[in-house]
């Protein structure tokens, strides 16, 4: 399994966007739906007690549709007993979380959406996609401190961390620092969007503060910090989801290194490592 820098992500983000012609709010939506899928997987696990008692800090890859939201579309209230707080930054990772919301809410999940700064701060298909939840009337407000707290108290039973991703550098800070800090003193288990808040995308150094995620959604290519510790155990266990980004990389563009994984062993080199 390839991974790549953040610096890489961003090139590749670029070719496929200004170069292929893909347009940016699709590869939002198919990065949003995709965490969503993660979370109504995580929902049915437990509903059904399928759910081990702590991350075993694996990374694999899910391929596309290998568990379609679709199944778990109904009638609302198809999810009674889950009610998620999505946390919503300025940026892309911000975009996406809209976009899960959004998601969860047609498969019958209560959402309720947390700001780190004023909605009218995000820009491009981030602000699209905030146009479109208020279209919608999805209940969120901007936070201040104990929100998260008070959420727990209403019933939330679910965390997505859609707050700052691969572009972003050194230690989180005001309203980003608090949430990640009231985020993990909830003990809610927490879906990360890409990479955990907090963690640096390259070198996987754990800031302070740094999302503890349960499960990390990691979007169209593995990142480089998610493979080395302490970064490892933050995001606690990582799918890469597929959101439609070319799986080869620009011409000219190496891969930052290749994780050899159980998966990838069989898969190309039809090697089970289970056997000896």
């Amino acid at each position: 399994m390839k991974f790549v820098t953040s610096e890489q992500m961003r090139a590749v983000d670029r070719y496929a966007i200004e170069q292929i012609g893909i347009p940016a709010v699709a590869l939002m939506e198919n990065a949003g739906r995709a965490i969503a899928e993660e979370v109504l997987l995580f929902c049915r696990q437990r509903r059904e007690g399928r759910l081990p008692e702590r991350p075993e800090e694996t990374i694999r890859e899910r391929p596309a549709g290998a568990d379609s939201l679709d199944r778990d579309l109904g009638s609302p209230p198809a999810w009674p007993e889950e009610h998620w707080l999505i946390l919503i930054g300025k940026g892309n990772n911000g975009g996406d979380g809209l976009v899960c919301a959004r998601h969860l809410v047609d498969a019958g999940v209560r959402v309720s959406l947390l700001y780190a700064e004023e909605p009218e701060r995000l820009g491009g298909e981030a602000a699209l996609q905030h146009a479109i939840a208020a279209a919608l009337g999805l209940p969120g407000e901007v936070y201040t401190p104990g929100a998260v707290a008070a959420a727990r108290s209403r019933g939330v039973t679910g965390i997505v961390d859609a707050l700052l991703g691969t572009g972003a550098k050194g230690a989180p800070r005001g309203a980003y620092a608090s949430l990640i800090r009231e985020a993990n003193e909830s003990r809610l288990p927490i879906v990360a969007a890409d990479i955990p808040s907090g963690l640096d995308a390259d070198t996987g150094a754990v800031h302070d503060p740094c999302i503890e995620a349960r499960i990390t959604v990691c979007l169209a290519f593995l990142k480089a910090g998610l493979t080395q510790y302490p970064g490892a155990k933050a995001a606690g266990d990582v799918i890469v989801r597929y959101i439609g980004i070319p799986r080869a990389l620009p011409p000219g563009m190496a891969e930052a290194g290749v994780l050899l994984t159980e998966e990838s062993l069989r898969g190309e080199l039809g090697v089970d490592p289970g056997r000896r």
